[in-house]
């Protein structure tokens, strides 16, 4: 069956797409840093419930994004870069870096959300108003 709000979606991946997003919601207040392009990503995921620690990739280079944790106890980041080019470089790049530093790096809320979704959003800034119209 599919919902009447949004034709492209089953009921099965609207269920799905909203378990992603509490489990997304309970990772960043259990402490996990998301890291995402720039500050209308950061705006689109706190309209859809995320309060915790959110940075801003775009506003500095890669380094100083992985050493902006320096200090923190930080047991994942997640990374939630957009589903363009430009956006698999990010990241593939801040995987790397943090890998390389020990820090675990979750994709997984990415790859599962756009593996849904990823017809009609190409970009995290838009993923609120999405999620508003089929949730």
């Amino acid at each position: 069956m599919r919902n009447r709000l949004d034709v492209s979606l089953t009921e099965t991946e609207i269920k799905e797409l909203r378990i992603i997003v509490e489990d997304l919601i309970k990772a960043s207040e259990a402490g996990a840093v998301i890291i995402v392009e720039g500050p209308s990503d950061r705006e689109s995921l706190r309209e859809i419930g995320i309060r915790g620690k959110i940075i801003l990739a775009s506003t500095k280079p890669d380094v100083d994004v992985v050493d902006s944790l320096e200090g923190e106890v930080v047991e994942e980041v997640i990374i939630m870069s957009d589903w363009d080019a430009e956006g698999r470089k990010i990241e593939k790049r801040l995987n790397d870096m943090f890998k390389s530093r020990g820090i675990i790096v979750n994709t997984e809320f990415r790859r599962r959300i756009f593996r849904i979704v990823g017809r009609e959003v190409s970009s995290i800034e838009n993923l609120s108003r999405y999620l508003e119209s089929v949730l």
